[in-house]
């Protein structure tokens, strides 16, 4: 679907909230992601990637692989010193189709290549130059040939007297000889900053705090902190803009907050606005709200909002995961004891209360898969 006119978020609205039933716009998709002696998960793991030829769920330094209806297939714990091992995961992807895996260090210039049945291929490495112009923050794999990664940087001090560098924050990698390529053609000097404060002085400044790469299925978008455009990358390296921002990020009040764009569906834009400046509150906790807001492609409102569930009387949902995700699709993990939990107290209905009548308390969660069919 392709807007006329470009859809223009203002940060400094307030927008509605709006309530919506996710069975009058979706199709629903419960997938119990099997639980046996080698795969049991725990409640830090994220889903990494979903496709029609498996699902991949991350955490603890280790690597889980699932057919596509929740089938466990393995378990990759290759967490050493040996070669080939890992010693800490940072970023994980997979190409379902030649079966690879790539897996990149935690602060190491490495990424690992692993088949789908977890044999280690051969290590992608840079030099220690390469690294310190911005390390690798989130990769993806882009085509046969390439990854597409961002580069983070961090630094201490106060907004005076750091001075992060400013170049091109996202790199094609080559999968085999690990040569890295700037997109032409895409702004080569961006810069945005998170501040977080401590004791209400002290700063820690880094360039991202969320993902700015977003793949939907086989596309790509680019929603860097200090664009006020956000780009759909097509596969022929044209950069054609889907949205913008308002005020704009070169101005003082633009700097307040930026646009982080979540997904991009066939009836919604998922977006959300992110401060600035964080705040360090007992040592742990930041103060800090992100709304998460839709831009509806088919009339042109913008509003917060909240998603119940038929099948789940008691789930409200403002929040959605997206990395990953299939195309025009979103996903949440529903922990098995909430859902046993729901289903004592009579909050879950239909093909929901099917599934949850056969988990036990610790099993592995259940994938919520959510296609839009309107």
């Amino acid at each position: 679907m392709q807007e006329s006119i470009l859809p223009v978020i203002d940060l400094e609205a307030e927008y509605p909230t709006k309530e919506i039933t996710l069975q009058d716009v979706s199709d629903i998709q419960y997938i119990p992601l099997e639980t046996n002696d080698n795969v049991l998960l725990s409640n830090k793991v994220k889903v990494s990637s979903i496709s029609d030829k498996g699902i991949m769920v991350t955490g603890d330094d280790r690597i889980w692989l699932f057919d596509s209806n929740g089938k466990a297939l393995r378990c990759i714990n290759n967490k050493g010193n040996a070669p080939g091992n890992y010693n800490r995961i940072d970023e994980v992807d997979v190409d379902w189709q030649s079966g690879y895996i790539f897996i990149k260090e935690l602060q190491i210039p490495k990424i690992h290549v692993y088949t789908l049945e977890g044999e280690a291929v051969r290590d992608i490495t840079f030099s220690q130059e390469e690294w310190e112009n911005g390390w690798l923050g989130e990769i993806n794999h882009y085509n046969s040939d390439y990854l597409l990664a961002a580069r983070n940087f961090i630094g201490e001090g106060s907004p005076s007297d750091l001075d992060l560098p400013a170049c091109a924050p996202y790199l094609f990698i080559d999968k085999e000889s690990g040569r890295q390529d700037t997109l032409n053609g895409y702004i080569q000097r961006l810069k945005a900053n998170t501040h977080l404060l401590i004791g209400g002085s002290m700063m820690i400044l880094g360039d991202y705090t969320r993902r700015t790469i977003v793949k939907c299925g086989n596309d790509f978008y680019l929603s860097h902190l200090s664009s006020d455009t956000v780009f759909a990358l097509k596969e022929e390296g044209r950069f054609e803009p889907i949205l913008v921002r308002t005020p704009s990020y070169t101005t003082k009040e633009g700097q307040k907050q930026y646009l982080l764009l979540e997904s991009v569906t066939d009836p919604y834009l998922f977006v959300s606005k992110l401060k600035s400046a964080y705040e360090l509150v007992d040592g742990t906790a930041y103060t800090n709200s992100n709304p998460h807001m839709i831009y509806d492609r088919r009339t042109g409102e913008t509003f917060l909002y909240q998603f119940n569930n038929n099948d789940f009387a008691t789930q409200k949902i403002g929040e959605f995961d997206f990395v990953r995700a299939p195309k025009n699709s979103v996903y949440l993990l529903l922990s098995a004891e909430d859902l046993v939990t729901a289903l004592e107290e009579g909050n879950l209905n239909g093909e929901l209360k099917k599934v949850a009548k056969r988990l036990k308390l610790d099993d592995n969660p259940v994938l919520m898969l959510i296609r839009w069919n309107c």
